[in-house]
């Protein structure tokens, strides 16, 4: 795949995550799973941890649906600067609002990545993420299911984009 055009796939998918981890997006989210991110007290850092928590479900999400399209080395030459576009553009900020973000973050990476490579995917990232937001998935399952419903969603329609627009593009 040429350079220019992995960085655009780079590029789009790093918008596609900001997006996806928006104040609507976000607010939207803590709903369906129950998530109070306006407490009385400590409402901007219970809202840093669900943008981090969610901009880690996602970024897993994307770099997932890329490996599903390309193969190997055009998917490194995709991730790369995806990743760099997020971390200057995204993760950035959330490391200046939450210093355990960098080190969080390698720990979801592994987590979820491992979770992708199981049985039932979305159930079990379901968990995780509501787990990591420090909610009881089995209080909600509801919220979980919904959540599941999402992720497998958002995968498929994100891997069917990828799809398409590597075909546009030679790739």
């Amino acid at each position: 795949m040429h350079i220019s055009v992995a960085a655009q796939f780079g590029g789009l998918l790093a918008t596609w995550l900001s997006n996806h981890i928006g104040p609507d997006a976000a607010k939207q989210l803590a709903k369906e799973v129950g998530y109070n991110d306006s407490p009385f007290f400590g409402a901007e850092k219970k809202k840093v941890l669900l943008v981090g928590e969610l901009a880690m479900l996602n970024a897993a999400l994307a770099i997932f649906s890329v490996n599903q399209v390309f193969n190997a080395e055009d998917a490194k030459s995709v991730i790369d600067p995806f990743l760099a576009k997020a971390k200057t553009s995204i993760f950035c900020f959330i490391e200046t609002k939450d210093s355990s973000f960098h080190n969080r973050y390698q720990v979801r990476m592994t987590e979820y990545f491992q979770i992708l490579s199981g049985e039932n995917p979305p159930i079990g990232l379901s968990f995780a993420f509501m787990t990591n937001l420090r909610l009881d998935p089995l209080k909600n399952p509801q919220g979980q299911m919904a959540l599941a419903l999402k992720l497998a969603s958002s995968v498929s329609e994100t891997v069917k984009a990828l799809q398409v627009m590597a075909k546009h593009a030679g790739a």
